[in-house]
Parts: structure tokens; sequence; C-alpha cells
């Protein structure tokens, strides 16, 4: 039996679904950490799965002692901090995969002066763990570095990718019936309301293209309230009417109704982030600008070769350069990504992160 504990999101639900339609429903086990929003719907094909309440804690390590090994999807909340904690002298059936903000908040408190005391604990207790875990899942492997690098880890990785639930035959037609349409160019910018999109930072270099015949979608459904504020001020003092905020979750269908129209995505995120958004839109052929200072430009263009450009060279050309998207670049694009819907190519990699032996 494998315990699996997640936060919940539409990952979460993707993933139960995946785990109860390709593996046997009596060796997996899944807690979903509750949040406001709830993302996992009752399915026959799920595996079985409960919500996670802090008091649940008693019941998932009674659990936890006599599964074969423990999975956790992102270290962020508190109570998983403590449990694993008063387990650190007993890590041979953890397993942690890394999310990426879990990961980052080290960078983050490195370079922030005013981090509370709370804060450099709480990394403190991170390096802890991360040092006594004896393997990792990682969907990049320059993450992997990373965690050698700040927290001189010896545990080994595997490289995985989540399973998105995704209809490929809405997305064939989607790229079919796509045209460019020459009155408007609609720019999708970042993926939530979080500090680490740099938004502010991508309206300064979006702002010469003010007068063009734009629409810019901005998904802040999650993260920050008051940095969400923030964002929608800015992008309306800036564009106007044209600046449109996606506040609210979206039916799966809708919001890859959305990305289907985009025609240039920015992601000036400053870490790993918005993977799923960024191999949608890559997939459905819509123009990629990406920081080149993440891993995920050293994994998608410099690993991977796809037709990626640089959020910082928005400063230095025209509109028309700035949205034309060449056929290359789609094609390598649709190439690269097409793989994350393949089956067989997902379990291969879930194989081995479910192997008996860490």
């Amino acid at each position: 039996m494998i315990i699996h504990i997640i936060q919940d999101s539409v990952y979460a639900n993707d993933f139960i679904r995946f785990l109860g339609t390709y593996y046997c429903k009596e060796d997996h086990f899944v807690y979903v950490i509750e949040r406001k929003e709830h993302h996992v719907e009752e399915n026959g094909n799920n595996c079985p799965w409960q919500y996670f309440h802090n008091k649940d804690i008693f019941a998932f390590n009674r659990k936890a002692r006599k599964a074969d090994k423990v999975i956790i999807h992102g270290l962020f909340d508190t109570i998983l901090f403590i449990w694993l904690f008063f387990h650190l002298f007993n890590m041979r059936k953890i397993v942690i995969s890394i999310w990426g903000g879990d990961l980052y908040i080290h960078k983050k408190l490195i370079e922030d002066t005013d981090t509370t005391l709370r804060s450099k604990m709480f990394d403190l207790v991170r390096g802890m763990i991360f040092k006594r875990t004896p393997l990792f899942l990682n969907d990049m492997a320059e993450d992997y570095d990373l965690l050698k690098e700040w927290y001189h880890v010896r545990g080994r990785s595997i490289h995985i990718i989540y399973p998105a639930s995704v209809d490929m035959e809405f997305l064939e037609r989607a790229i079919a019936e796509k045209h460019n349409n020459q009155d408007k160019v609609v720019i999708l910018l970042g993926n939530s309301a979080t500090e680490s999109n740099m938004h502010i930072e991508a309206f300064n270099l979006l702002k010469k293209f003010e007068n063009e015949n734009i629409e810019i979608y901005c998904p802040l459904s999650y993260g920050d309230i008051n940095y969400r504020e923030k964002v929608i001020q800015t992008g309306k003092e800036i564009f106007g009417d044209k600046f449109i905020a996606v506040v609210d979750f979206m039916k799966p269908e809708e919001y890859c109704k959305l990305l289907a129209s985009v025609d240039v995505a920015v992601f000036n995120n400053d870490r790993q982030q918005a993977m799923g958004n960024i191999a949608m839109l890559a997939y459905l052929g819509s123009k990629m600008y990406l920081r080149n200072d993440t891993t995920m430009w050293e994994q998608y263009v410099k690993k991977g070769q796809c037709g990626f450009h640089c959020v910082l060279d928005i400063d230095k050309i025209t509109f028309e350069e700035f949205s034309y998207n060449s056929n290359e670049d789609q094609i390598k694009n649709k190439k690269y990504f097409s793989r994350l819907w393949d089956v067989e190519y997902l379990k291969n990699m879930w194989d081995k992160a479910f192997e008996k032996n860490i």
C-alpha cells in the first residue's frame, strides 16, 4: 500500500483519477488537504481518497506505519512539517515530490531582509527533512540540482510529470480552428496571484503595446488576495479595458477554450511555476515568452530545444515581432509537449516512483 498526501487542486483531481484508472485501487490511498475551493470530484474511476484535516493526523500516522511508501506531494503544510520532524530517524519509506514553491521558498528567505524567525525555523526543519529523505520526485531535473546546492541532500531523484485530464480531441479541434485574428492579439500573462509571477515588471515591458489592438488575460484565481488587488489595479491603470483579470476558477473546458484563443503567452515567473499552462499553451501553438534565468528555460530551451523566447527581449522588439509565431517554433513545441498526454510515457515514470525498493 502506498499512502499519498496532496493539496486539493485540479492536479490532485487528475492524479487521483490517474491512479484509479491505471493502478490497482487497493494499492493506493490518497489524503487530500482540504482548501476553500474543492477540486477533487467524485468519480467511479478514482482510487480511494478522503479529505485530510489536522485532526486526522493520528489516523494518517497509523496508515503510514503500515504502508510500503508515503509520498508527500508538495511540502507546504505545517502539520506535515511536524509529522516529518518526529519521523526524522525513520524516513526510509518517505518520498517527497517537489512542487516548486516548497523549494524556492529558500531563495526568497535568503533574499528577503525581513525574514521572520518562524520562517527561518521552518526552513531549518525543511533542510533536516530533505537531508534525510531517500527519494525525491521532480518534474525539473535542475530543481534537484538546487536541492543538492541549497540543502545538501543525499537522496536520489526520479523525473516525473503529473497527469493532466485533457480532451485531446478538443485540443486538436482547437488547433485546427485557431487562426490569427488580424484585428486583435490575445495575450495571457502569468498563472496566479503570486509575487513570483512578477506581473508589474511584465506590465512595464508590455506597456509600449498599450495602443495596439490587444487583450491581456491575467489568471489570478488563487494566491495572495492583496497582491491580486495590486495587480488588477496596475493592469487597469496601464491597459484599461484591454486588461481582463480572471479571478474565478473556470471549468476545465472553459479554461481550455480560453487558452486556445491565446496568441502570445508571457510567463515572467522567476521560478519553476505554471508548468501545466505552459505545456498546454505551447502545444496549442501560442508564442511563448519565459525568463531565461529559471530552471524551466534550462529544461525547455537549452535541453528540450523548444521554440521559446526570452521575456526581457520584449523590450527590444516591435509589436509585429512580438506577436509573430513561426511555424518552426510551433512544430517544435507541439512535438515536445505532446508526450505529456501519452499515458504509457507517464505510467513508465510513475511505475519507477511506486517501486517498493526506494
